[in-house]
């Protein structure tokens, strides 16, 4: 088994378990932790956290999984600091809801497994919707018709 948190800076982790909440239901065993505010102020207390949850998930014979908002920042580079002392966490990057939803809902048993589902969910969910062919389909609909006569080029009858 594992446990699972969502590490942010600042209340990402509270607002992504929030909504997850309400589309996956409550019971997904994801822990928000808000870096930066509230209990954890600094780097050195997100690292006091990391240890203490990787300690705890050791005890008890789990691994420890922590999503992190993004690659590159303090909170990502802490976490991934703990990969080299304790081989049961695993860290990913890049957190979204829809990589959390996969994640949570995959049936795959390894954790490895289950992180390349959510990571290719999350990557494919990405799209710019304004260049989706259906968009563009319907705008080009809504658009009025052209009048392409150029003798009547502003819809006037002219006599000239």
């Amino acid at each position: 088994m594992r446990e699972m948190y969502i590490a942010t800076h600042g209340h990402y982790a509270e607002g992504i378990i929030s909504a997850l909440n309400l589309l996956v239901g409550d019971d997904h065993g994801m822990t928000p932790i808000c870096a930066y505010c509230g209990e954890i102020g600094s780097t050195a207390e997100l690292t006091v956290r990391f240890e203490e949850i990787a300690l705890q998930a050791a005890s008890r014979g789990k691994e420890l999984v922590l999503f992190t908002d993004m690659p590159g920042g303090s909170v990502n580079n802490t976490a991934v600091q703990m990969l080299v002392k304790y081989p049961h966490v695993h860290v990913i990057s890049g957190a979204s809801l829809i990589m959390l939803m996969e994640f949570c809902l995959s049936e795959q048993t390894d954790t490895p497994s289950r992180f390349q589902e959510a990571v290719t969910a999350a990557s494919g969910a990405m799209q710019y919707m304004n260049e989706l062919p259906e968009i563009i389909a319907a705008r080009q609909a809504a658009l009025p018709a052209v009048d392409d006569d150029i003798d009547n080029f502003f819809g006037m009858e002219t006599n000239i």
